[in-house]
């Protein structure tokens, strides 16, 4: 398998642009090359055995997500942004937290507090302990369309 490092400007960013170059600091970022474009992340040391074991490694470091149109972010590198951003959250209730992770949209009822959202915009979902559930867009209505959940990996065909 062939990679490409890149920077945070290669992603073609839309949304947590400043979240993800706190998580990429002093990181270094790996594409694949191929069909697939998925991005890695390493530490310095990692990307250092990385080189010595030469190009034929098939994955290495931690998957951020992949390249399409635009980057995707992964539901793994979700969690790192939960843990840095500050400015694009909502928490939801338990009832809430269930319909999420069984892929359903949120209906505001179910949110107890939010951050100051934009609407169209796409927001970390988080449950009243502060854990990470995945990734919505805030709509006009109030209600929240679920993108991505940690639900998703019990739910997905084999």
């Amino acid at each position: 398998m062939r990679y490409t490092v890149i920077t945070v400007k290669d992603l073609m960013l839309e949304e947590f642009e400043k979240d993800i170059e706190k998580v990429c600091q002093n990181k270094i970022l790996l594409m694949q090359s191929g069909s697939r474009k998925e991005v890695f992340l390493l530490s310095k040391e990692l990307y250092k055995t990385y080189e010595k074991l030469g190009k034929n490694v098939y994955m290495t470091g931690f998957y951020m997500g992949e390249i399409r149109k635009k980057f995707k972010v992964s539901i793994e590198f979700g969690e790192k942004l939960a843990q840095v951003n500050t400015t694009r959250r909502i928490w939801i209730n338990r009832k809430g937290e269930q319909r999420f992770l069984y892929g359903r949209n949120i209906n505001k009822e179910y949110v107890t507090r939010k951050d100051e959202i934009k609407e169209d915009q796409k927001v970390l979902i988080l449950n009243q302990n502060n854990d990470y559930l995945g990734l919505g867009i805030l709509r006009r209505s109030g209600d929240v369309k679920n993108v991505l959940d940690k639900g998703w990996y019990l739910r997905r065909k084999e």
